[in-house]
């Protein structure tokens, strides 16, 4: 594992050691500041996609226009997925929760596991 090099070990091992923890500081904060360096030129090709909204933080109406496009891509995945009663995921938390699905398996796995959290809090 490489400490202190770039924030890998901390983002992808999750050391978080003082080395690693120090690298992924100065890597985000470097991420911050080429964002604010990006150009806000409305001839940028990058305008107009989700990315740009996501990562350089453009609100302009072409990237915001964007972002909703693929966040309504995204829904109609997730209703289309929890329509489907083969899924495997049907039974699951994570389904209840980041699909919406309200079946019956779905409910009572959400039920079971709120009640266990409810116990520990």
């Amino acid at each position: 594992m490489n400490h202190g090099g770039a924030g890998t070990a901390y983002s992808h091992y999750g050391c978080r050691c003082e080395e690693c923890a120090e690298a992924n500081r100065k890597r985000v904060a470097r991420r911050r500041a080429e964002r604010k360096m990006t150009p806000k030129d409305p001839n940028d090709p990058r305008h107009g996609t989700p990315a740009f909204y996501s990562n350089h933080g453009c609100r302009c109406d072409r990237c915001k226009d964007a972002h909703v496009a693929r966040c309504a891509e995204g829904q109609k995945r997730r209703e289309a997925e929890v329509k489907d009663p083969l899924d495997p995921r049907h039974g699951k938390f994570s389904f209840y929760i980041g699909h919406g699905c309200r079946c019956d398996k779905c409910r009572a796995i959400a039920s079971k596991t709120m009640k266990e959290r409810r116990k520990t809090a």
